[in-house]
């Protein structure tokens, strides 16, 4: 009997110690002279759920019931079982069981309140919540749980209320502190869930997942500088943590200091030579600093681990210059403008000192065409709104298209145009039945090497007499190059031809610089077309 006992006790010891293989030995030991108890049941099915041993553990609950048809706890035990897997009926009908032979115990409501979370019925899940905090005030979880449920909702009064009391009553509840940090950048209060990421910070010091996890809450929101102290610790902690040099890289790219950048995607590379994002990362800084054969190599690399990824086919076709290709693949765009879309606006206007939005407003005043309010506009690429900003003033309404969502997140927080759509531009010219009387694309031709198909839907949703105004990159030869930087030029003459073939009037045109790149001057043309009838 001692050695039975004691085959317990060890069972207890190996799981504090995690060493639950051991642990599951000393239990299975027990039970073949024992007979089944709750308590046993209760932790060695939970030993099963860790080493994934689901068949294992769904019997044994099943025989724990048998044996115990009025205890609650394994109803719940098992109904917990059944959400994990996602079978989230079998898990309900658990749950209700465990209620039926005792509606008094505040765990199952928690639980029951975390299942309906889980199937988005917010309303169910509040309620059984608020019903778990009934039965026990100080249920933190279930109100930290109740917060969840609220911030589902989209109500952050009550959220953040939520979390105050937490707070109030528990100081050391850590998730609390994190998620109004979250709350509060969201609401763009920065400096407040900086304190309150510091306090979860103290709280867990070496706790990598939560650090890491307050590194990527500020990168999503673009907060870098602040970001990289939380990067730092982690990788004092861990220095070979791969994900956290990467995170380091990608916080001094996207605060302009390529070197730096450098050094870390390359760090990440002698822990993980095959790691994509930092081999990825790297060959585009060498794309954009004109190391084009160090790009190519790293973009083969890539490519070697990621064979069908049409972005860095194109854009290994561009190095080499292949002149066959007339037009990138959508996914080239989407994933160029969504890595680019937070630190797009500072990145263009103040690093490249990007012209084009105030080029096509002197182009509209010079030809007396400025009338307020006067203008059903188009913005092709809309990307972050720097058009729809310089031309709002004249628009009655303006649309904006572009195939990057996280380009239009961002153009959705200036609330300047009537409606902004996902979608590929010639697909949605091709496709809208709406008119309009201007349409702009700035800096977008640049992604199209054969305009024809773009022409053809165009001049199908602009109105007679309506204009087209755009911006192309410079080509002397031929009619349009794929350059090395994976944009296209196009000569005056090509667009010439086009005009004529889709008849449009030509009513002013105009050589610009456009922007910068790597200290030199990209020269380009902005060119406003008629359309005749």
């Amino acid at each position: 009997m001692q050695d039975n006992v004691h085959e317990l006790m060890l069972a207890e010891k190996a799981i504090t110690e995690k060493d639950y293989l051991q642990a599951i030995v000393y239990y299975e030991s027990y039970l073949k002279t024992h007979l089944l108890t709750v308590e046993v049941a209760h932790n060695l099915s939970l030993l099963y759920i860790k080493i994934s041993a689901h068949e294992k553990a769904k019997s044994l609950l099943l025989q724990a019931i048998k044996l115990f048809p009025e205890t609650d706890s394994l109803y719940r035990q098992l109904g917990n079982f059944w959400k994990m897997l996602g079978e989230l009926t079998k898990a309900e009908t658990c749950y209700n069981k465990a209620l039926a032979i005792n509606n008094q115990e505040a765990s199952t409501y928690n639980n029951l309140g975390l299942l309906f979370l889980q199937k988005n019925t917010l309303l169910e899940a509040e309620r059984n919540f608020k019903q778990a905090l009934t039965l026990k005030g100080d249920y933190f979880t279930a109100m930290y749980n109740l917060a969840l449920c609220y911030k589902a909702q989209k109500d952050n009064r009550q959220t953040v209320a939520c979390l105050l009391s937490i707070i109030s009553a528990n100081p050391n509840y850590g998730q609390a502190y994190f998620l109004l940090g979250q709350i509060l950048l969201e609401e763009k209060n920065s400096q407040e869930a900086l304190q309150y990421f510091h306090r979860v910070a103290s709280l867990y010091p070496d706790d990598v997942d939560i650090l890491h996890n307050i590194t990527i809450s500020l990168l999503e929101k673009g907060y870098y500088k602040e970001a990289k102290p939380y990067c730092l610790t982690v990788a004092d902690l861990q220095p070979n943590n791969t994900i956290a040099i990467f995170n380091l890289g990608v916080i001094a790219e996207k605060m302009g200091s390529y070197a730096e950048a450098m050094n870390f995607y390359e760090h990440v590379l002698t822990i993980n030579p095959n790691y994509f994002p930092a081999l990825n990362n790297l060959a585009i800084i060498n794309l954009e600093t004109q190391n084009f054969d160090k790009a190519k190599k790293l973009f083969e690399q890539a490519l070697q681990i990621e064979p069908n990824n049409k972005s860095i086919i194109h854009t290994l076709s561009a190095i080499k210059g292949d002149q066959s290709i007339d037009c990138p693949p959508p996914e080239y765009i989407k994933t160029l403008f969504d890595q680019y879309a937070d630190h797009f606006e500072e990145h263009l206007v103040k690093g490249l000192d990007y012209q084009v939005p105030l080029l096509f407003k002197q182009m509209l005043e010079r030809n007396k065409l400025l009338l307020e309010k006067h203008y059903l506009l188009l913005d092709l690429g809309c990307g972050t709104g720097l058009v729809g900003a310089v031309l709002q003033d004249f628009a009655a309404n303006l649309v904006g298209v572009d195939l990057s969502l996280r380009m239009l997140e961002q153009a959705k927080q200036k609330n300047l145009y009537s409606q902004l759509i996902n979608d590929e531009i010639v697909h949605y010219l091709s496709t809208t039945i709406k008119q309009f009387n201007l349409i702009v694309a700035a800096d977008v031709l640049v992604y199209f090497g054969n305009l024809e198909q773009l022409f053809f839907a165009l001049k199908k949703c602009l109105m007679p007499k309506g204009y087209f105004m755009f911006s192309i990159e410079n080509y002397h030869k031929g009619e349009f190059l794929l350059q090395k930087s994976g944009r296209f030029a196009h000569s005056q003459q090509y667009i010439e031809a086009l005009i004529k073939k889709y008849d449009f009037s030509l009513r002013d045109s105009q050589l610009s610089i456009t922007r910068m790149q790597n200290n030199k001057p990209v020269a380009g043309i902005i060119l406003l077309l008629q359309r005749n009838k």
